[in-house]
C-alpha cells in the first residue's frame, strides 16, 4: 500500500467521537476501532461513510409516560469535521443519478494519523429540497430513502475518492449497505480499460472483500426489485448498462427482492464472518458463499484509556447509589462492602 493506492473501507456508520453521532451500535464501534488501529499501524487507509446531520433517533420517556423521538441536529463544523475542498478552496463535488434527478454530494473529513475518513453529505445548495434530506438520519425506516443513502454511499463514495485523487488497490465492504459500490467499480473498469461487463466484474471480484456481521434478516437490507429498478434507472442510463443486468446481480432467487448482502457476496473475492460459529451458521443459509471466520477485534487504547482506579471509584459511586435505591424501594439496607449479585 502507498498513499495514492490505499485500501478503501466502506461502512454505513462509524463510532469516531462521542460528539459525532453517526453510529448506532456494534457495527459502528467496530468500524471506529478498525480505522484507529489502521492509523496506529501507519496503514494507508481511506474510509467512506455518510454524515447524518440528525444523527440517530434518541428515545425519551416523558412525565406522562409517552415515548418520543428526538433528533439532535449538529453541523459538521460543530463536531470538528473539515470540509473537503480542492487547492482553489472550492468544494469537491460529485454527482450521483438517483431516481429521476442528479444529486450533488460533498464530503467532510475526519482524520486519524495515516487514515482519512470521508463522510458524504447531500445537504448541498442546488439539490432538490427532498434530496438534501437523504443523509439526515442513520437507519431511516423509509425504504426509498434508505436505498438512496446506499446509492450515495457506494456510488457516490467511489466517485468522491477518485475525484479527490485516491485510487484504491482493494475495497473492503463492512456489511452490505455499501454494496452498490460494485456497480460503480464495474462501470469504472469498463470505461477505463475498455472491458466487457463480465470482464470488469471478474476483475472487480479480485479487489473486493466483504464482511458479513449478522444472519438476522433486519441486518441484511432487502428492497423490492421495482424500487431498485426505479432508483437505478437514470444511473443505468448514464453508465450504459441495462438496469435489469444490475438488478439481477442482487436478485434473491425465486423472489421479487433485491438483497444488498447477496449482491456483495456475489461480487466479492473473499468473504469473512465475524466468528467461527457465525461462519458455520452462514454456510447453512448461503451454501454457495463460504466465509472465513475472523473474530472482531478492538482498538485497545480506546477501551483502556480510563485507568483502573477511575473505573473502581466510579463503580463504588454507582454501588452506593444502587444501595440507596434498594433501601428506598424495598426497605432493605446493605453495607456498601456487601457483594451484590443480580440477574436480568
Amino acid at each position: 500500500m502507498n498513499e495514492t493506492r490505499p485500501i478503501a473501507y466502506f461502512c454505513a456508520e462509524y463510532a469516531l467521537d462521542d460528539n459525532l453521532h453517526i453510529y448506532a451500535g456494534g457495527l459502528g464501534v467496530l468500524a471506529g476501532d478498525y480505522v484507529r488501529e489502521a492509523g496506529d499501524q501507519g496503514l494507508s487507509l481511506v474510509a467512506v461513510g455518510l454524515y447524518y446531520g440528525e444523527g440517530f433517533i434518541h428515545k425519551e420517556l416523558t412525565n406522562e409516560g409517552q415515548v418520543v423521538d428526538l433528533h439532535e441536529t449538529k453541523s459538521p463544523e460543530q463536531v470538528g469535521l473539515e470540509a473537503v475542498k480542492n487547492e482553489k478552496n472550492e468544494w469537491i463535488e460529485v454527482k450521483v443519478p438517483i431516481g429521476g434527478r442528479i444529486v450533488k454530494v460533498r464530503a467532510w473529513l475526519w482524520s486519524y494519523k495515516s487514515v482519512k475518513v470521508y463522510l458524504l453529505d447531500t445537504k448541498v445548495e442546488g439539490n432538490n429540497e427532498q434530496d438534501t434530506h437523504i443523509t439526515d438520519a442513520l437507519y431511516t425506516v423509509d425504504k426509498e430513502t434508505r436505498f438512496k443513502q446506499e446509492m450515495v454511499l457506494g456510488i457516490g463514495g467511489l466517485r468522491m475518492l477518485l475525484m479527490i485523487g485516491h485510487h484504491p488497490l482493494h475495497y473492503h465492504l463492512n456489511e452490505g449497505h455499501s454494496a452498490l459500490l460494485i456497480f460503480e467499480l464495474i462501470h469504472h473498469e469498463m470505461e477505463s480499460r475498455g472491458m466487457t461487463f463480465e470482464e470488469a466484474r471478474s476483475l472487480v471480484r479480485e479487489r473486493v472483500l466483504f464482511t458479513n456481521h449478522t444472519l438476522i434478516a433486519a441486518g441484511n437490507d432487502l428492497f423490492s426489485n421495482d424500487l431498485v429498478a426505479l432508483q437505478l434507472a437514470k444511473y443505468a442510463q448514464e453508465i450504459e448498462i441495462p438496469v435489469k443486468q444490475l438488478v439481477d446481480l442482487g436478485l434473491v432467487q425465486q423472489s421479487s427482492s433485491f438483497s444488498m448482502t447477496i449482491l456483495a457476496m456475489r461480487a466479492a473475492g473473499k468473504i469473512n464472518a465475524v466468528s467461527k460459529l457465525h461462519a458455520v451458521r452462514a454456510k447453512e443459509i448461503w451454501a454457495d458463499h463460504p466465509m472465513v471466520p475472523i473474530t472482531n477485534g478492538i482498538h485497545i487504547p480506546t477501551w483502556d484509556k480510563i485507568g483502573s482506579s477511575e473505573i473502581w471509584t466510579k463503580h463504588k459511586e454507582n454501588k452506593r447509589e444502587l444501595i440507596k435505591l434498594i433501601e428506598k424501594q424495598a426497605g432493605v439496607a446493605w453495607d456498601e462492602k456487601t457483594i451484590l449479585l443480580g440477574w436480568a
